[in-house]
């Protein structure tokens, strides 16, 4: 059985009153990022981790270090999906977890993005973690059609 976990907060704002979910960086993102279980399979996140589909039009990364620690020394989900960057949009991977910015609008708020489908498989017997994959992508038009890519 997967377990999943998913966090109501983000963390993408530096300002300590940006919106309604939004944590300051600094220990009360870490206290928050600490309450994600170990056995967690599939962690859904609204903003991204640092260095993974956090790369903004302007050059910067908005990713949050405080969540990538956690997902990589000691949650290890098979995967991390997340949204909030739309021009992150895509898939990558550091060898153990999937980290997918299933963004479907640009910075325009246009659905153009492709959505992405996954399989979760069974646990790895050497890690004893369940892995995922990609296993399709497709963006469907206005018109009803659906693009394979």
């Amino acid at each position: 059985m997967n377990r999943a976990f998913d966090s109501l907060c983000r963390t993408c704002s530096r300002r300590a009153n940006a919106g309604a979910f939004n944590l300051p960086r600094g220990p009360p993102c870490r206290e928050k990022w600490q309450l994600i279980p170990e056995d967690t399979d599939i962690l859904l996140t609204h903003g991204p981790p640092l260095g993974h589909g956090d790369l903004c039009s302007s050059g910067m990364r908005a990713g949050c270090i405080d969540l990538l620690h956690e997902v990589q020394t000691r949650v290890r989900p098979a995967v991390h999906a997340f949204g909030h960057v739309h021009e992150g949009a895509g898939v990558t991977t550091d060898g153990a977890t999937l980290y997918v910015n299933a963004s479907t609008c640009n910075l325009s708020y246009r659905p153009i993005n492709p959505a992405m489908v996954l399989d979760i498989l069974p646990p790895d017997v050497a890690c004893g973690r369940a892995r995922a994959q990609v296993v399709g992508m497709s963006l469907t038009s206005t018109a009803g059609e659906s693009q394979s890519g």
